[in-house]
């Protein structure tokens, strides 16, 4: 925290006027996404039939399907058919990662922060020949961010196919994901998952449908928005140093 005399100083007042840095950010909705993305792009689970193999679902089930599918278990398409194969998570449990704790000391005045620096800084471009020759530190801007609050957000999750081989090769899938970090190119998670559960006896008419359920617990974190407008990220910009070889 600087006090009156250090904001007094120009040379740590720089302006965020033309800065294109976003506040850092993160809530419940970008860990939900992250795992979205990592079922969708990275694990792509699939399952085998005879000739072909078959792309496997992941919806997202709002409180009203998750009713549903408890009291019916399956799930339907829009069409009213039963989803083969198919699986669906909803959330949980948010619970506080005691392994990761952190003390701000003060919510409303944190005092604990850390370092992201950008890539490029425009003072770096050559602007004359002696600029080339020269052997020169590159400045670099710092941002000083808040720092999170560490989270375990816990999903439930239910997985159907036709056969047992399927179901098999669809847990193995997962499991193979196991312990590894879940997320999209913004975000990634340690993600864990806990044990599958098999239900061979459930019967729709004249077919059987083999259900399976699991928990799967992503290690995150979380920086409201409101914290990011009301506390800006600091700027700092690294000491240029320039060295010169004058030797013949």
């Amino acid at each position: 925290m600087t006090n009156t005399k250090e904001n007094n100083i120009r040379a740590k007042q720089i302006s965020r006027r033309n800065d294109t840095f976003n506040d850092v950010k993160i809530g419940l909705y970008n860990i939900d996404a992250a795992l979205k993305y990592y079922f969708d792009s990275v694990i792509k689970p699939v399952v085998l039939t005879k000739d072909d193999q078959i792309s496997v679902p992941l919806k997202y089930a709002s409180p009203e399907r998750w009713k549903s599918i408890l009291k019916d278990n399956f799930i339907r398409d829009k069409y009213n058919q039963i989803m083969l194969p198919a699986m669906v998570y909803k959330k949980n449990n948010i619970a506080r990662n005691t392994d990761l704790p952190m003390n701000k000391i003060s919510v409303a005045n944190p005092q604990i922060f850390y370092t992201v620096a950008e890539k490029y800084n425009i003072k770096n471009r050559y602007n004359s020949i002696f600029a080339k020759i020269a052997e020169n530190e590159k400045l670099r801007d710092k941002h000083v961010v808040v720092m999170p609050t560490f989270i375990t957000v816990s999903y439930d999750i239910i997985l159907w196919t036709t056969y047992l081989e399927q179901m098999n090769y669809l847990i193995e899938t997962l499991m193979y994901h196991n312990n590894d970090y879940w997320g999209n190119e913004y975000f990634k998670f340690m993600t864990s998952i806990e044990d599958f559960s098999i239900d061979h006896t459930i019967s729709t008419g004249a077919d059987r449908i083999i259900k399976s359920t699991s928990t799967i617990e992503l290690k995150g974190y979380i920086l409201p928005d409101i914290y990011s407008k009301t506390l800006p990220n600091q700027v700092k910009t690294t000491v240029k140093k320039l060295s010169v070889d004058m030797s013949i």
